[in-house]
């Protein structure tokens, strides 16, 4: 009869035949974690990162009344449509980084859109949008004589 060396939590054929736990730590550490706790390590990591995001702010400050948001807020400050054309620019790009890297015959010009992200921001997105509405948005535009570090 074979026994089972590195045994999964609910094996009950393993606690059947060898009633005592091994004493050799298992040759894959990760074997016995719970995919319930990665998930929830990576979920509240997930959490964690979007809180501080402006873009998932400002989609989620969209359903809220004006009234109930603070004065400087970029919905007071610079109007509600300004704010959400700047939302549904930033929500295509993703959406074409999203087609972009999901597509397997296009997956290989995935670094080459973010260099078109670079352009679209310098070059297109200025054309709608003045200095004063990147800045309250959290996006201004750097310069030349701005030091970068």
């Amino acid at each position: 009869m074979r026994t089972n060396p590195c045994p999964a939590i609910g094996d009950q054929r393993y606690m059947r035949t060898n009633p005592a736990p091994p004493l050799h730590r298992p040759s894959k550490p990760c074997t016995n974690t719970l995919v319930s706790a990665v998930s929830g390590v990576f979920l509240y990591l997930g959490k964690r990162v979007l809180s501080g995001n402006e873009f998932i702010r400002r989609v989620r400050d969209a359903f809220k009344e004006g009234e109930t948001l603070p004065a400087e807020h970029p919905y007071n400050v610079v109007g509600r449509t300004r704010v959400l054309k700047y939302t549904i620019a930033q929500a295509g790009c993703l959406a074409l980084l999203w087609q972009i890297k999901s597509s397997s015959r296009l997956a290989i010009f995935f670094p080459s859109v973010i260099a078109l992200l670079m352009g679209i921001r310098t070059f297109i997105l200025p054309k709608y949008f003045d200095e004063f509405d990147f800045t309250v948005l959290n996006d201004k535009t750097p310069s030349d004589d701005e030091d970068i570090l």
